[in-house]
């Protein structure tokens, strides 16, 4: 069911998503099947499975899959809730650095306004920097927050260049509550 009336065209949705990410072939046979997993089963076709096994050698794309798939998902599921509640969609993989990996491209997709709508969850050290701001660091009691924003100077301290903005972003979100 849909709380903001009716669901979003899963055609021209798919069409948006294949125009906006360069897949090559296989990549895009699999953001079809998952697009066919939200689309009512034909007699002729029948229903997909909801599962996909993706697989391949460091560099093949599959993190890049995966922003689409995911990116084409948050629109596709959009006000969509089951018994009532919110459908959400969880990313787990192996290593913080796939998850990172995955929601960095997410959150460079995002248009200038647009909430990202992710939630990363982990150890704070593990966390790569530009995730932090989407992480549930950005969520804590006072106490906790507190804590986290030294965690965060500290790491300040001895971190990189290329670290230094992310980290300065997320303790001014502490600051700014």
């Amino acid at each position: 069911a849909y709380a903001r009336g009716r669901p979003p065209d899963i055609v021209a949705l798919l069409d948006e998503t294949l125009g906006r990410f360069c897949l090559n072939a296989e990549q895009e046979t699999v953001l079809r099947r998952v697009a066919a997993w939200l689309q009512p089963p034909t007699a002729a076709a029948g229903s997909a499975p909801p599962v996909l096994l993706v697989h391949g050698v460091f560099g093949a794309g599959k993190s890049h899959l995966l922003v689409a798939v995911l990116w084409f998902l948050q629109r596709a599921l959009r006000g969509a809730t089951r018994h009532g509640r919110p459908v959400r969609v969880l990313l787990a993989a192996m290593t913080n650095v796939a998850v990172d990996n995955v929601l960095s491209g997410l959150i460079a997709t995002a248009e200038e306004a647009e909430e990202v709508g992710v939630l990363r969850v982990g150890s704070l050290k593990r966390i790569a920097p530009a995730v932090l701001p989407h992480s549930t660091h950005g969520k804590l009691t006072s106490e906790d927050e507190a804590a986290t924003k030294r965690e965060l100077q500290r790491e300040l301290q001895t971190c990189g260049p290329a670290e230094r903005d992310a980290l300065v972003q997320a303790i001014a979100q502490i600051d700014s509550g």
